[in-house]
Order: structure tokens, then sequence, then C-alpha cells
């Protein structure tokens, strides 16, 4: 209730605004936390703002969900599947620093966020 208030109060009640805070905020705290937890624990606020709003909650929700699921590539410890790539790949001997991991990570992530962020709000922002 109390992430659910701050997001709100922060936007203004502009939905645009908490729509494009729940994603970009999702995307950072996800590459460096577990993103199931946070989903999970994020859910019921991306609602809340929908009903605080008085809007449905498809476009909080999935805008969480985007955020959640690409933010992980950001870093090796975002996403289990990079912690495990990355320890075979040092175990075939090769060495990926966690700032050479960023440098291909973060683009990737911003332009696929991008995109769906765009995507997302053309389909259920209005």
């Amino acid at each position: 209730d109390d992430i659910a208030r701050y997001i709100i109060q922060f936007t203004g009640g502009n939905r645009f605004i908490a729509y494009t805070v729940i994603i970009w905020l999702s995307v950072v705290l996800s590459a460096f936390i577990d993103n199931i937890p946070y989903t999970i624990a994020m859910i019921p606020v991306a609602k809340l703002v929908a009903a605080s709003l008085g809007v449905g909650p498809e476009l909080f929700l999935f805008g969480l969900l985007i955020g959640t699921s690409l933010g992980g590539n950001i870093t090796p410890i975002g996403a289990s599947a990079n912690v495990v790539a990355v320890g075979l790949l040092r175990k075939e001997g090769r060495h990926v620093s966690f700032f050479d991991f960023m440098k291909i990570g973060l683009p990737f992530t911003l332009a696929a966020v991008g995109a769906a962020y765009i995507v997302l709000w053309l389909v259920w922002g209005k």
C-alpha cells in the first residue's frame, strides 16, 4: 500500500508517468535483485496504482512484466540464466567481467524495453 501511495503521489496521479515509473523502476531493480520475488511483491502495487487512477490493471501489470523480465538482462546477476551462462564460460576458460556483461546487456535491454514501452502504451494506454 505504501509503495502504491508513493508512486501515485510522486506521479501526481498521471497515468503515463505512473506507467513509466513502474516499468523503469522494475528494469533498474531487477538488474540487481531476483525478478520473481520482486514481481510477486509488485503485482498488488501495480493493481492498487491502477485502481487508484481508475483504470484497468493491464497496462501496469504488463509494464511490470516487461520491466522485470528484461531488466535482468543488464547484469550477470540479474537472471539465473545469466549466472549459469557466465559460469559455463568461466568453466571453458573465458572470463566475463561484470562490466563486460553490462556492455552488451544494457544496450540490448534499453532497446527491448524501449520498444515494449511504446507498444504497451499504444495498446493499453488510451
